[in-house]
């Protein structure tokens, strides 16, 4: 199950649209991003990963690990960690990130999730981030 992933992640990577499609199931899908905003139909979400994607210089996703495992409702779920680095603005940056890939009985991602770290921002609430302590 982790191959069509795999393949996503590829075609991300070298910005394949029509290839990045394939691997996504035409008539169940859902893209939940970082902001719980909401994609239902794999044409749009392509349309967006493209306008988003393409605006970047040196886009690059590398994959650190990926974790197969059974979700709650017995279906196959892909844990893959990634860094996506990119220059925006005259800027390099580099954000971890955990997706979420469900994978229907086809073989093919019914459902991507986007968990999204954000280095150098601060937290929304006082004392909601961690600080290292100093010795005594």
């Amino acid at each position: 199950m982790t191959t069509v992933v795999e393949r996503y992640l590829e075609t991300l990577q070298e910005q394949n649209w029509e290839a990045l499609e394939a691997t996504l199931a035409p008539n169940e899908f859902r893209r939940i991003g970082p902001f719980c905003d909401t994609l239902t139909s794999t044409t749009e979400y392509v349309r967006f990963l493209e306008g988003v994607v393409s605006t970047l210089g040196q886009y690059q996703v590398r994959t650190r690990r990926i974790v197969a495992g059974d979700s709650a409702d017995g279906s196959t779920a892909v844990y893959v960690e990634i860094n996506e680095s990119f220059v925006a603005n005259g800027s390099k940056m580099d954000f971890p990130e955990v997706l979420v890939f469900d994978i229907g009985a086809d073989g093919l991602i019914t459902q991507v999730q986007v968990y999204m770290m954000r280095p150098g921002e601060d937290a929304l609430v006082p004392g909601g981030k961690a600080q290292a302590s100093t010795p005594s």
